[in-house]
């Protein structure tokens, strides 16, 4: 994975967030913009999957609000004090990639001083800013895209294996496993699952099924958003746990709905059901 990783808090600058991963998505591709670093399987230790997710992309865009590095939790708390908290993870993982990061300024915000920031975040005042007015939206974005995209067509060149603490050994032992993985006939075994895969795609009868079945899920994801009513929300939660067997694959024109912890090439209805039960769980976590 390479590309374009936004950073924002939802509660403050989402709307800002959406409108940026649009414009990019149109410039760029939709497989090189990256954001929503919110569904973590249960279980697992999200601290690694969010460096895993920072340290594979070229640019981190990092959106501030006025209240960006002030927001505090429900006890009161100041996020950027809480070494758990995403962003400061996000922006951390980046700064100790040496990540290009740009600071995006909304909402006629200011970029926080060195005082403000927890000592891990404070090389984040030595980068370059863009202010992006609501006026100059597209204008401003103009400047952003140009900026990303000499750097993205710089990265044959430049783009090393940042982060990376692999050492000789451990990289000849990697040569090793690709050529005995090449000797047994490895392009045997993909093609086998290449053509199980395709065989599967012109399967009309599930095709039907599992076009059935993501609509099923996406309507009771979509809700969820309409309540507040804990009962029916738990109620929403167990309709979608019901798809966790399922193995049909998603639709192929919707193969992007099931992005995280990372693009899955080819998601079943069951990835989608787990994907969906997380993200409800994390927004309406006071009704589990």
């Amino acid at each position: 994975m390479s590309g374009i990783f936004i950073s924002y808090r939802r509660e403050e600058t989402a709307a800002y967030a959406g409108r940026l991963r649009d414009r990019l998505i149109q410039e760029f591709g939709e497989d090189q913009v990256f954001m929503d670093v919110d569904t973590i399987e249960l279980g697992v230790d999200f601290t690694q999957v969010i460096e895993n997710a920072v340290s594979d992309v070229d640019v981190l865009l990092c959106i501030m609000g006025p209240d960006w590095a002030s927001l505090s939790d429900d006890s009161g708390r100041r996020r950027l004090d809480d070494p758990a908290d995403f962003v400061r993870l996000e922006v951390s993982s980046a700064l100790e990639r040496d990540i290009r990061i740009i600071p995006v300024l909304v909402k006629s915000a200011r970029m926080p001083g060195v005082d403000e920031l927890p000592s891990e975040l404070s090389a984040l005042v030595k980068r370059n800013a863009l202010q992006l007015g609501d006026v100059r939206f597209h204008a401003d974005v103009d400047v952003l895209i140009r900026s990303l995209r000499r750097l993205l067509d710089e990265r044959p060149g430049t783009r090393e294996h940042r982060g990376s603490k692999s050492t000789p050994i451990l990289k000849w032992l990697a040569i090793s496993v690709v050529l005995i993985l090449v000797a047994g006939g490895a392009w045997y075994v993909w093609d086998d699952y290449r053509a199980e895969i395709d065989a599967k795609r012109k399967d009309r009868a599930g095709a039907a099924k599992a076009q059935q079945q993501y609509d099923d899920v996406q309507n009771l994801y979509a809700a969820h958003k309409s309540t507040e009513d804990c009962a029916r929300i738990r109620r929403i939660v167990a309709g979608i746990e019901r798809y966790y067997s399922e193995r049909y694959l998603v639709p192929e024109r919707h193969g992007n709905t099931v992005r995280y912890p990372r693009r899955i090439e080819q998601p079943t209805i069951a990835d989608l059901a787990r994907d969906r039960s997380i993200r409800i769980r994390r927004v309406k976590a006071q009704c589990f």
